[in-house]
């Protein structure tokens, strides 16, 4: 919320009433918990907005609708990053072997027997650790968001990392015969610090 508060852009949070409130400092606005709150304001705020931060919850759907673009993040299962668009960006949560302690490649977590896991239930039959986002690699995406709609440059554009990150996932799925393919991209930045997984 800050970095974006400092390029001069506002901040709303939307969501249900009722949410914990968050702290109020200029340039954001606790929507979720507004008196003005409405279904018609959150289409406005969805369709008006220069880019949405989302989990896979829900409200996501409504700026996709109106070809915003989307950062996702923390999402509990992977089958999300094949419903987004060229624009949107994905910032996935990784998976650890709890039986070898070692992160599972990025191919490995976006095929089906993994990319459809999403509950605590079936983490731990399937013995793996989940590992959410951390702040520094909400913020570096977020950084990604904010050059690309604010700066303008090119929303459709990916770098090498992330057409690698795509073949790469690409070909693990193409092994397995399934049918869908990557369409967006991954932030370029956590491919970055994350490049030995791809």
């Amino acid at each position: 919320a800050k970095k974006i508060i400092d390029t001069g852009g506002f901040v709303f949070r939307v969501g249900h009433r009722g949410m914990k409130k968050i702290p109020s400092f200029e340039g954001i606005y606790d929507y979720a918990n507004s008196e003005k709150k409405s279904e018609l304001l959150d289409v406005f705020l969805g369709a008006k907005s220069k880019f949405c931060i989302a989990t896979s919850s829900g409200y996501y759907v409504i700026p996709s609708i109106f070809s915003v673009p989307v950062l996702m993040t923390n999402c509990p299962q992977h089958s999300v990053f094949f419903e987004l668009n060229n624009y949107d960006l994905y910032l996935p949560k990784l998976f650890k072997n709890k039986n070898t302690n070692e992160l599972l490649k990025l191919p490995t977590i976006f095929k089906s027997s993994h990319n459809s896991l999403f509950s605590d239930k079936q983490y731990e039959k399937n013995s793996i650790k989940v590992l959410s986002n951390t702040k520094d690699e909400i913020a570096l995406a977020t950084n990604e968001m904010l050059e690309a709609t604010i700066n303008n440059s090119n929303l459709e554009s990916f770098s090498d990392l992330q057409i690698r990150a795509n073949n790469s996932i690409q070909a693990e799925l193409s092994k397995n015969n399934e049918s869908y393919s990557p369409i967006s991209k991954i932030s370029h930045n956590f491919l970055d610090k994350h490049s030995h997984l791809i």
